[in-house]
């Protein structure tokens, strides 16, 4: 029977500081639109920071670090990622798609694609809307795609969170095969190209 691995043995696989700073980034971008509850914005950073995303948007009312909740459910991650706030969830969804990202919300909506069928093109950037409301429609309909997690029970969705990793680690593994694309040459690991 496997045993699971202890703090110390885990510690010894991470890298250094100076050596994650050098890391190549997963070439996706994880946009928070206006959301509500700081916790969530923590898990959204804890995934960032396990799949080496390249940036975070904090958009509109989300909160931005340092937090007590951010900082509990994220711990600390966003230390070790490239992050800003925007005012508008819009015109970073604009911005990104003018720099080549295609851009994917995650929400349940007319003509949405359940996530097995979605093919991913890099760079990416996902959409998360805020637990009440959703992502909005004035961004909504500047998303390159809905996509969809199946549901077979009797909630519609997932929290923004868990949702948020299934669609990471998917673009990770369909979209990238798995792989850490190398750094283009002369970038700096961790910053938006522009």
């Amino acid at each position: 029977m496997a045993r699971p691995l202890t703090t110390i043995e885990l510690r010894k696989r991470r890298p250094g500081r100076r050596e994650y700073a050098r890391l190549p980034r997963l070439p996706l971008t994880l946009v928070c639109d206006n959301f509500h509850y700081a916790w969530n914005v923590g898990a959204v950073f804890r995934i960032a920071d396990a799949l080496r995303a390249e940036f975070v948007y904090l958009c509109g009312i989300t909160e931005v670090p340092p937090s007590r909740e951010i900082e509990r459910t994220g711990g600390g991650a966003y230390r070790f990622l490239t992050f800003a706030h925007a005012d508008s969830t819009k015109e970073t969804v604009l911005d990104l798609k003018a720099r080549g990202y295609q851009v994917v919300a995650a929400e349940l909506a007319e003509g949405s694609v359940p996530l097995p069928r979605h093919e991913w093109k890099t760079p990416a950037a996902i959409v998360l809307g805020s637990e009440i409301t959703g992502v909005q429609r004035g961004v909504l309909k500047h998303c390159d795609a809905a996509l969809e997690l199946p549901m077979f029970g009797m909630k519609n969705s997932l929290n923004v969170g868990s949702t948020a990793a299934v669609i990471a680690y998917d673009f990770f593994f369909r979209g990238c095969g798995g792989v850490f694309p190398q750094e283009a040459a002369g970038s700096e690991p961790g910053k938006p190209q522009p």
